[in-house]
């Protein structure tokens, strides 16, 4: 649907991977002469949702003309190759995650085909997409090459996965690989004056939508998003106090994630709480005892 003016949002769901209905896949087409899609979503959205959705509104395929990737996941990247081949799309994405193509992956059954972009970006490239031309951002801490793409007249925003407020309902918690780094990407957002942040994924306080518009409401999801790497260092060492003995981060996860509902923990909520330990290691707040068979951790006396 068009959510603004020639820009479109189309979900696919991520099932049966994440089975959950209230998590999905923005991809975001923006309309101009040549039109382009900020992702491409899994292996299957190209032929089930983008260029079905494309002849929907009368686009010929051959007016996609770029495909930018906010980060290199499977879930992101998924219609590359596909869409490159039936459009003749260009592929580009931040160089810091360009390896992530080299490296094929899968997402359930379904293969993400190894490939190359066809351009790399960097921050403060100017890009025209659809009928704007937008501001390359790095948007680092999910992924070393998370990028965002701004245009500073609407005041929109594109921003993947590297905006993630109190997180998405199947991890339970916000997921990134570098604390610091999204902290300062956090930061970069707020200092722009966003009226309209656009997420690959639905994220908490937002899960009915991952379009958070209004200048106050996308300030308060960025203040949410800076808050909950503070908030979960300091949730990670009540943790370890009340425990009374070492624990390792897929306990604190679980612990973490059944305050938040969850039945269980779940790998992004294992890693994200690694790096949090490594982190808070680092300040000297916690420390490792034991490595094997696998790290436990305790507060630091």
């Amino acid at each position: 649907m068009e959510i603004l003016p020639g820009i479109h949002e189309l979900r696919d769901t991520l099932a049966p991977v994440f089975p959950d209905p209230r998590i999905w896949t923005s991809v975001y087409l923006l309309v101009g002469e040549h039109c382009a899609v900020v992702d491409s979503a899994v292996p299957r959205s190209a032929d089930r949702l983008i260029l079905p959705y494309l002849a929907k509104v009368g686009i010929p395929a051959d007016r996609l003309r770029s495909i930018v990737n906010t980060h290199g996941h499977n879930d992101h990247v998924g219609s590359n190759v596909r869409l490159r081949e039936v459009c003749g799309a260009q592929i580009m994405l931040h160089e810091a995650d360009a390896h992530w193509l080299d490296e094929g992956h899968m997402f359930g059954d379904d293969q993400v085909p190894v490939h190359q972009p066809d351009r790399t970006l960097q921050a403060g490239d100017l890009i025209e997409l659809g009928a704007a031309t937008y501001e390359v951002l790095s948007l680092a801490g999910h992924t070393a090459g998370s990028l965002g793409l701004w245009d500073p007249q609407a005041r929109v925003l594109f921003c993947g996965d590297s905006l993630q407020g109190d997180g998405a309902v199947t991890a339970g918690l916000a997921f990134y690989l570098d604390p610091d780094a999204y902290l300062a990407s956090v930061e970069r957002a707020l200092a722009l004056g966003v009226e309209h942040l656009c997420t690959a994924h639905p994220y908490a306080p937002t899960t009915a939508s991952s379009h958070t518009h209004g200048a106050a409401e996308v300030r308060d999801f960025l203040e949410r998003s800076r808050d909950f790497v503070r908030n979960y260092d300091d949730e990670i060492v009540a943790t370890l106090a009340a425990a009374g003995e070492p624990q390792s981060a897929m306990r604190i996860a679980t612990v973490a994630c059944a305050r938040r509902g969850l039945p269980t923990s779940n790998f992004m909520a294992d890693r994200v709480t690694q790096v949090h330990l490594e982190r808070l290691a680092a300040h000297g707040t916690v420390r490792m005892v034991a490595a094997e068979p696998r790290p436990l951790w305790e507060v630091a006396s």
